[in-house]
């Protein structure tokens, strides 16, 4: 900070917790104080003989900190002395993220004791079967990923609120009570649990604007969809009378054509195609998630999506199937713009952020592809490629947030060789299994997707999303020439090492996506076990 020098006296003061300047203060006897606290500059005009006691009094009242001071006999310079209870006491982020990840570990391992349960609860409307337990225990894998790359977050960004954790243990709460509803109205409370818990969590950086206007931007249009959806369910309860999902099925299955319905169901297909991010409900995307701390954003494109898309198969393949005529339509329209329209705004994108989230818009357009032949195979195609991309992002997004926005712009991507050579090669690693490159997972799941598509005469959508893998392979491709052929004189300088936290998901994710595409049945044994499960 530069100083003020109005006298040639000037005053100092830092106060220390473990190595960490809270506050740091500089003023003159008379003019204007400027002082950091928490990293935040602020500002205490003085127009007379600065008191010290009242500065003091002054500094307590802003930053809500207790500091006592003595004076050294010895030497006559003060010494200040931290009194709060939030200083004083250990910070408990680090510990309930800890808990946190230590519980749903215990969760995995009840899940996969019980993983042949079958059950049926509260009449119908609580289903316990194969694809609910082995969701729920993808869910908390990808979950525990997340929390540790949280946990180095939340203490290189010096926040120590742990009400953040908590959140997100309820969000992950209800995305596993999507999986195991089997009711209409259940499903909106739930969503709803879920989406007021996702607006607070983007607020988590409280002073930040763009964080803030995240937030609001989420929840208007949030609020919105969730209206739609509750309209949508209205609906068809008052034009069936039904609310659970099987006694649905059967019900439709000798009505068709009915306009109120179809009307309905639109209602429903949109709010569940804005969740997960579908061209063209994904305008909202882009803005909020770049505004979204980059943990969190990570948290929104993996954890949740498993749930949105179970509810989505169990709706068009199952609820709705009679209807299939409509919605394969519809569908079809919705993928083709989410490949086309996400993949050339990728190109324009020049922060790194802004084109992951295109990326991953592709993807799920990518994802989607399994859904319009109406097939298990279909079905399967769809968790094997959510699998293997669930895997990538959480590999790039982990190397990203590690850089805490040292690396901001694809250009600044010339540091990472010179800084570690093996993160380089990881990014590569990743980049190439999204671009579809053998002998990465990523080609595995789009080839398979494509085989889908041909089996089952939806010969447009495989030669479209073929030839738009091949365009996508440029900018994909560009970041191995970023990395390893650019030369920079700059160099990039951290304040943090990586944590083995951070290392250890790095390097498990990269290892994966290359030991898929050697032993690949395991991840289709489970897609198709889930699939017949979640069709039976």
């Amino acid at each position: 900070m530069k100083k003020i020098n109005l006298k040639k006296r000037n005053l100092r003061i830092n106060c220390l917790y473990n190595n960490r300047r809270i506050i740091h203060l500089q003023c003159t006897e008379k003019g204007v104080i400027k002082f950091r606290i928490y990293g935040e500059l602020l500002t205490y005009e003085t127009y007379e003989k600065t008191n010290i006691i009242q500065l003091m009094n002054y500094i307590r009242f802003i930053s809500k900190i207790d500091l006592n001071y003595y004076r050294k006999p010895q030497t006559g310079h003060y010494v200040y002395v931290l009194n709060n209870k939030k200083y004083n006491t250990p910070i408990i982020t680090n510990i309930v993220n800890n808990l946190i990840i230590f519980s749903f570990l215990f969760l995995i391992i009840l899940y996969y004791l019980n993983l042949t349960n079958f059950n049926i609860l509260f009449l119908g409307q609580y289903t316990i079967t194969y694809y609910t337990q082995i969701g729920k225990i993808l869910i908390l894998i990808i979950a525990i990923f997340c929390l540790l790359n949280f946990n180095n977050y939340l203490k290189n960004n010096k926040i120590n609120n742990y009400e953040y954790l908590i959140l997100i243990q309820i969000s992950i709460l209800s995305i596993c009570l999507l999986l195991n509803t089997n009711d209409l109205l259940h499903y909106y409370v739930v969503i709803e649990l879920q989406s007021l818990c996702f607006y607070a969590i983007t607020a988590l950086k409280k002073n930040n604007i763009y964080s803030s206007e995240a937030a609001l931007k989420y929840f208007i249009l949030g609020s919105v969809i969730s209206g739609l959806l509750l309209l949508g369910i209205a609906l068809l309860y008052g034009i069936t009378g039904l609310t659970n999902l099987k006694e649905l099925s059967l019900f439709l299955l000798t009505v068709k054509y009915n306009k109120l319905i179809i009307f309905s169901f639109i209602l429903i297909y949109i709010s569940l195609l804005f969740k997960l991010t579908v061209v063209p409900f994904n305008f909202w995307a882009a803005d909020v998630y770049e505004g979204t701390p980059s943990v969190i954003t990570l948290f929104f494109n993996s954890v949740p999506k498993l749930s949105l898309l179970t509810i989505l198969i169990k709706f068009l393949n199952i609820v709705f199937f009679n209807f299939i005529e409509i919605w394969q339509i519809l569908m079809i329209i919705n993928i083709l713009l989410s490949l086309i329209l996400a993949t050339f705004n990728a190109f324009k994108q020049y922060k790194i952020k802004r084109f992951l989230i295109f990326s991953s818009m592709t993807h799920i357009g990518y994802i989607l592809l399994g859904i319009t032949t109406g097939t298990i195979e279909g079905i399967q195609s769809i968790f094997v490629y959510f699998i293997i991309y669930i895997i990538s992002i959480i590999n790039i997004w982990s190397i990203y947030i590690y850089f805490n926005n040292k690396i901001k712009y694809i250009s600044d991507l010339t540091y990472i060789y010179k800084y570690n050579k093996t993160l380089g090669l990881s990014f590569i690693i990743t980049m190439f299994s999204m671009a579809g490159v053998p002998p990465m997972a990523g080609f595995l799941a789009k080839f398979y997707s494509f085989f889908v598509c041909i089996e089952n005469n939806f010969y447009l959508l495989a030669i479209i999303g073929a030839l738009l893998s091949i365009i996508c392979l440029f900018y994909y491709i560009r970041f191995l020439k970023i990395i390893y052929f650019e030369n920079s004189n700059k160099f990039l300088i951290l304040n943090t090492n990586l944590s083995k936290n951070t290392a250890i998901v790095i390097s498990l994710t990269s290892i994966l996506l290359i030991y898929i595409f050697i032993n690949p049945s395991s991840i289709f044994i489970i897609a198709h076990k889930i699939a017949l499960s979640l069709c039976i």
